[in-house]
């Protein structure tokens, strides 16, 4: 992930850079057009926020470029032209996120912006002996490798080697004063492409006997491994493998117990590999393809391959049992921290990650708002909030009519009128709060307006309370 962001931080200056220029120029001479640039520059950095996973698309890629050739093509006028050639059948098959926006940008900016004629940028994608291939030239020729240089294409192609294989990646060829041609191979997928693999297992040596087995088969690729649940959960909506082999017993969080807790992600096949024959019916109980027991030998894993390829229909595949989360697993430097959901008195969600807050502190969580909502007995009280109503000790109303919660540890919890007349029900407007002796609706012209959890919880932890 550290490639990636480093990806984000390389190109997004320079682009927002040119952008804003280019519609600074125009704004004055032709409105309308800035206007449409700022949508295609809004639409670009969305979805640039939205991707934070390993793998998109091809049609997801071309989607997220498609504003950049819209913009450059505004500040070069008419002397850019951008052609697009591609199969339809390859826009499903899967690559590194962000592999094609450097690409394109060094071809327009590198590129035919140094061009003082008329300059043709084309962007192809086509099947060749059971490859996918990916063709970003320009006529400009103007390519030079120096020591230092292209970042951005030599991190594209260490993520593809990384994630697909060594047979594949990113290659140059230039013409000087002609053309720039970059290639990128990968697997066309439907045309013999390797399955992805994901390894969930606490044991080091059995995360590396399987992973060496799997690369044997020449079937398989691992994309991925993970130590535990949590970082299993994080990998499985980060990498979107085709399947995840996992070990059922862990400490902390088991394996039946992580695939409950992934709420809204679309799971892969699963796999359970464990020493114990006992959760075998439970196994395929729960939507299992396979149960492999340790140790793993290949012409069984060869089995389980065989299965996975055939994939399953979704008939076939029932759904993981929703149980009642009566444990929220968070991160807490290099453990797992349990903490049950009747500790928790709010949960809030910002751009860095969800976080469960209690009496003793702050801690992150991977579980999604939805999940936690839905099955830790939590109640939303505002689009980024959720409520523990049993750690409510009063609700402040204001004029606008927002509330806001003061929890039994002093915390202070938006809420949004949109969930306000939910809580009222929930409460009883009309009683006392249970196990208190105040009213739990307690009007006032304004609630504090430093009262927000965020800045609760940094002071809670000057004074030690926060984790």
């Amino acid at each position: 992930m550290s490639e990636l962001k480093l990806v984000h931080a390389q190109v997004n200056p320079h682009f927002l850079f040119n952008a804003l220029n280019t519609i600074n120029a125009i704004i004055r001479s032709d409105p309308e057009r800035a206007r449409e640039l700022l949508v295609h520059l809004s639409h670009f950095f969305r979805k640039n926020l939205k991707r934070s996973g390993e793998l998109s698309t091809l049609a997801e890629e071309l989607e997220h470029v498609g504003a950049y050739p819209e913009i450059e093509k505004a500040r070069f006028q008419d002397r850019l032209t951008v052609q697009t050639g591609v199969d339809p059948s390859l826009l499903g098959i899967r690559m590194p996120t962000f592999t094609l926006q450097p690409l394109i940008e060094n071809a327009l900016k590198h590129g035919l912006s140094t061009k003082l004629s008329h300059g043709t940028a084309r962007i192809r994608a086509r099947r060749e002996d059971g490859q996918a291939v990916i063709e970003i030239e320009d006529d400009a020729g103007a390519y030079v490798e120096r020591r230092g240089s292209g970042l951005g294409m030599r991190i594209v192609d260490k993520r593809i080697k990384a994630l697909l294989g060594d047979s594949y990646g990113v290659a140059v060829a230039c013409v000087p004063d002609k053309l720039t041609r970059v290639t990128v191979r990968m697997p066309a997928e439907g045309g013999g492409a390797m399955i992805r693999a994901l390894i969930v297992d606490d044991e080091l040596h059995a995360r590396e006997e399987l992973a060496a087995l799997l690369s044997e088969t020449g079937a398989a690729t691992v994309v991925g491994s993970a130590p535990d649940a949590i970082a299993g959960m994080r990998a499985i909506r980060d990498l979107r493998p085709d399947v995840v082999f996992l070990d059922v017993q862990m400490p902390a969080v088991n394996g039946f117990e992580m695939l409950s807790m992934m709420g809204d992600v679309e799971l892969p096949d699963v796999v359970f590999v464990t020493a114990h024959d006992e959760f075998a019916v439970r196994a395929f109980e729960e939507g299992a393809v396979d149960y492999v027991l340790k140790p793993i030998s290949r012409e069984r894993l060869a089995k389980t391959l065989e299965r996975v390829g055939r994939g399953a229909p979704p008939a076939a595949r029932p759904a993981i049992a929703n149980a009642e989360i009566t444990r929220v697993p968070c991160s807490e430097r290099k453990a797992i921290k349990l903490v049950r959901a009747g500790d928790i008195e709010a949960v809030r969600s910002t751009l860095s990650g969800v976080y469960v807050v209690c009496p003793s502190g702050e801690y992150a969580t991977d579980l999604t708002l939805q999940t936690l909502e839905a099955r830790a007995g939590l109640l939303r009280c505002h689009k980024q909030y959720l409520v523990n109503l049993e750690a409510i000790d009063q609700i402040s109303l204001a004029e606008n009519p927002a509330a806001a919660i003061r929890t039994r540890s002093g915390q202070t919890v938006p809420v949004s009128r949109r969930y306000l007349a939910q809580i009222r029900g929930r409460l009883g407007s009309d009683r006392s709060h249970p196990g208190t002796d105040r009213t739990p609706l307690e009007s006032s012209r304004s609630p504090d307006p430093r009262g927000c959890l965020g800045a609760n919880v940094v002071e809670q932890g000057k004074r030690g309370g926060a984790a």
